[in-house]
This record gives structure tokens, sequence and C-alpha cells, in this order.
């Protein structure tokens, strides 16, 4: 039931697929020593850690897309023309299966995103979203980003189906992970079931 869609105007090349979650991994940051600290008792020696930012557990593999210009063949001399500066239509996705709800009932749907680099020559970068409320509400990032997760909150429509769709529609690369789409029923209640649509596990 996944489906690739690939939409483009200009000389480019497209490539989908899902990579070891190795390759995707967060850099371990630096710790920066700072000053030396000055010199208390030890009864008040009390340091209190910067909190670290949620990372995924990441599954065997994560989605991986990439759009980077055409190679072209150059004659002896030839300068290589300059990376153009803005995409016509650019638009490499990838479809979930659907996902069949009771209509009317919310949703919750969840994913996580990382971009190693900014998103060059496209205004919507790359884009998680979903077919009930489309392109007009996604998820949008285009500078480079470590992996950050996302919620968005969706009505149920009458067909009782929803889709989530990765989308990337500019030069560099997106990685996906971990996107699920589950019942919702509120702050107070319990999750009553979910459906986890990503990662490929081992």
């Amino acid at each position: 039931g996944w489906t690739v869609q690939e939409v483009a105007l200009d000389d480019v090349v497209m490539d989908v697929r899902i990579v070891g979650s190795d390759e995707a991994k967060d850099a371990e940051p630096t710790k920066d020593k700072g000053p030396p600290q000055p010199y208390l008792p030890t009864s008040l020696m009390k340091r209190i850690e910067d909190p670290k930012p949620p990372k995924p557990v990441l599954g065997g593999g994560v989605l991986k897309l990439t759009v980077r210009p055409k190679p072209v063949v150059l004659k002896k001399d030839e300068k290589a023309p300059p990376e153009p500066q803005a995409l016509e239509r650019v638009f490499l996705a990838v479809n979930s299966p659907p996902v069949k709800f009771t209509p009317g009932s919310w949703v919750r749907i969840s994913g996580w995103m990382k971009l190693p680099a900014v998103i060059r020559a496209a205004a919507d970068g790359a884009m998680l979203f979903d077919t009930t409320a489309g392109e007009a509400y996604a998820v949008r990032l285009s500078d480079k980003t470590d992996w950050k997760q996302f919620h968005m909150y969706r009505k149920v429509p009458a067909s009782g189906e929803i889709r989530v769709r990765m989308a990337l529609t500019g030069f560099g690369t997106v990685y996906f992970d971990n996107i699920r789409v589950e019942p919702y029923v509120g702050s107070e209640g319990k999750r009553i079931g979910e459906v986890d649509i990503l990662p490929v596990r081992k």
C-alpha cells in the first residue's frame, strides 16, 4: 500500500530508500566547559544540567528522501552551470497506506523529521502532512535540524481513511521515522489503540 510520488519540471535526480538508522543518528554535542567554577564547599556544590531534547528510538531503518541536481556532462574547459536558485515544481513524496478509523472521531498523527543540511531552491522544503488537511496544514522544515518530533490532530473524514504523506520539494535530504496514527480521546482519556506505519523494524 505504500506509494512513491515523483513530480519534476526541472532536471533533478530523486531518490527514496530505507537506510540504516546509524546513518541518521544525531551527532553527540560537544560539552563546553566554560570558565572555571569558583570554589564552593562540597555541601553547596549543586550543578543543574541543562535539559536534553527528546530523541527518537530509531528502528532498524529510517525513510530517506533525496533530491539533487542532475549531473551534467561537461566538455573540456567548460564550466559547470550554476545550481538553480528556485525550482519550478519538484515534489518527491512517499504516501502511507490508508489507515481506517471511525468517521468523525479524532486522531493524533505524530512523527520525527531530521534535515542534515538546509533544503535549497524551494520555499516549502521538507513536509509532513495528511490527506485530511492537505498541504496547507503541513509541517514544513527548511533549515538544518536534528531529530524533531511533531504532532497533528485531525478529525476523521466521512470516508474513515487517513493517509500520511512525507515529502521533499527542494535540493537536499530529509529523514523520517516513527510515523504514527492513533485514536485521540483527549488529555484525560486513554489511548485505545494505535497504528505504527513507520519505521521498518528488524
